[in-house]
């Protein structure tokens, strides 16, 4: 029990440390994400937030119930045109588990 209280002190530290993540417009205006319609690219930001404020610990349940009202579908072209991965059932991106590593690498 102490381990999980410990982990969870620590996550929302380094949660309040990292209040928003680094966004390239370049990266954004030319990458695959350009050829999804408006309503994906807005899924994908707020997976991105939600991926973001839980620290890359994102189950793909949550997502879909949460962000897609429980259409699985949603997902499909982000996870189709590789700019979202699952992972044994968690949601993983590329760009921003980079920056929570790079996070922890300079905070330990």
């Amino acid at each position: 029990m102490l381990i999980v209280i410990e982990k969870f002190i620590k996550l929302n530290q380094m949660a309040k440390e990292l209040p928003y993540f680094k966004f390239e417009p370049n990266a954004w205006e030319n990458g695959n994400i350009q050829m999804l319609p408006r309503e994906d690219k807005g899924l994908f930001i707020d997976v991105c937030s939600m991926y973001w404020s839980r620290l890359g610990d994102l189950p793909l349940k949550l997502v879909i119930q949460k962000l897609c009202g429980g259409n699985a579908v949603a997902l499909n072209s982000l996870c189709d045109d590789k700019i979202i991965e699952v992972i044994e059932g968690n949601i993983y991106i590329k760009f921003l588990s980079e920056q929570l590593l790079e996070f922890n690498n300079t905070s330990e």
